[in-house]
């Protein structure tokens, strides 16, 4: 790894930490990491956070099944593919389908009470529908409410909701937009219903 590479981690590193520290904000990555994985069919945002997190210490899951996408992953970061129960980070690429990650969030891991960050990190690539209301983010970081669309229907949050009801066990979230954008949804963070008018 080169010295500028080193340097591309460190910023997005820091932006992924203010990401979880202000959930339901957008924070916007660096571009110096990108390049590292020109081939992995999936948003830039995507491959500077895989590039970042992911190395030969970690396991990760595509529920897509996307063999060359895998194979891609594993070769640049050394990180190993995994079954869902078992993977560090689930990573869910434009394409994938509700179903696949109500699957993924209903048996990933969520930690144990002595060792809470035994969970996995989800890295969901947001398929903006505008269909779907801006729901409110409450929660610590949070100043009083954030509003965000998070392109993922009310019933998959439901599953999120039921597997968080013991905290510190849990599973944390990584959204990434088009334009680069990411934000965040740590497991400490609730997500109300669209409230009607």
């Amino acid at each position: 790894m080169e010295l500028n590479d080193v340097h591309g981690t460190q910023k997005a590193y820091r932006k992924i930490l203010q990401s979880m520290a202000r959930p339901g904000e957008n924070f916007i990555l660096p571009n110096e990491t990108n390049n590292m994985m020109a081939y992995v069919t999936c948003l830039e945002g995507t491959k500077t956070l895989l590039y970042t997190l992911l190395d030969s210490s970690v396991t990760f899951h595509i529920p897509t099944e996307n063999q060359q996408m895998i194979d891609l992953i594993s070769t640049y970061t050394l990180a190993r593919h995994e079954t869902i129960e078992k993977a560090d980070f689930i990573i869910c690429p434009k394409g994938t389908t509700e179903e696949q990650l109500i699957r993924c969030m209903e048996k990933c891991a969520i930690g144990t009470l002595t060792d809470p960050h035994l969970s996995t990190t989800f890295i969901i690539e947001q398929s903006m529908n505008e269909q779907l209301p801006s729901l409110p983010i409450t929660g610590p970081g949070v100043k009083e409410v954030n509003k965000m669309k998070l392109g993922v229907p009310e019933h998959v949050l439901a599953v999120r909701e039921a597997r968080l009801q013991e905290f510190p066990l849990g599973f944390d979230m990584i959204f990434v937009q088009e334009d680069g954008n990411i934000f965040s949804l740590p497991r400490t963070s609730h997500v109300g219903r669209k409230v009607t008018q």
